[in-house]
């Protein structure tokens, strides 16, 4: 007996074909997630930063004054810069929000983080 939705055209078997897919969940220690509270202070931290470097680096640079090179401000930039090199750190081990406003965090390691912050 004929399928009267058919056109008569041979069509490929519905039947779902299964593939042996191994899912390996890899629990990853020390994993930020985007909306956590110490993030969010953290995030507050680096635009501090980052503001005071703004206004920082061009008024040193333009008026060179005696008093940016004393040993406060030389440990003051230091403390800067390790704060941009631990926002680098905190970067690459925090979570991300996928296309789709699925958080990605227990399934994938550190490795595809880096990839997801590095092709932007």
């Amino acid at each position: 007996m004929k399928d009267p939705l058919s056109d008569g055209h041979a069509t490929k078997s519905t039947k779902p074909k299964s593939k042996l897919i191994l899912n390996r969940v890899v629990e990853v220690k020390f994993l930020f997630r985007p909306n956590d509270n110490f993030k969010a202070k953290w995030d507050l931290i680096v635009i501090i930063s980052a503001v005071f470097n703004c206004f920082a680096i061009p008024f040193k640079v333009a008026f060179e004054p005696e008093i940016m090179e004393g040993t406060f401000f030389t440990v003051f930039n230091f403390i800067i810069d390790t704060v941009f090199l631990v926002d680098i750190i905190i970067t690459f081990r925090t979570c991300f929000i996928d296309d789709y406003g699925n958080e990605i965090n227990k399934l994938c390691g550190s490795n595809s983080i880096a990839s997801h912050y590095l092709k932007g």
